[in-house]
Formats: C-alpha cells, sequence, structure tokens
C-alpha cells in the first residue's frame, strides 16, 4: 500500500518579473477557487533571509503537487 503524498501546495507558480502581473492574475483565479497555490507575493515574510535557489528548488519539486511556469 502507497499512502498518498502530501503537500503543502496544490500549485507553485514559478515566473519571471516581467510576467508578475499574469502571475499575480492567476493565483488570485486559484486562491478564489480554494486551490492551495504559491505565489512569492503572498509569501514575502516566509522567503525573508533563505536560499531562495534550495527553497524554491525544493518547493517547485517536492512541495507542491504541480508547478506551473510561465514563460515568455
Amino acid at each position: 500500500m502507497s499512502a498518498e503524498l502530501q503537500y503543502a501546495y496544490d500549485v507553485a507558480i514559478s515566473y519571471a518579473g516581467e510576467d508578475r502581473d499574469y502571475a499575480q492574475t492567476l493565483a488570485d483565479a486559484l486562491r478564489l477557487r480554494n486551490v492551495k497555490v504559491f505565489y512569492d507575493g503572498y509569501e514575502r515574510t516566509t522567503l525573508w533571509g533563505k536560499n531562495l535557489y534550495e527553497y524554491l528548488s525544493d518547493l517547485y519539486q517536492h512541495k507542491s503537487r504541480y508547478c506551473v511556469m510561465l514563460l515568455s
């Protein structure tokens, strides 16, 4: 038997700075639908002082069910 994985987030959004408006619109829409979403604008205090490469890499790979990447 395999136990179902527990994720901190249903969706994590990865994007470049110039796509921030799109990312926020998507994050807000997902939140309205009760989706647990990682959007850095919601997590500023959590991210403060962290090694972002390591933290975000782990979050995107292991702590989120899905990772949505906005490519421009």
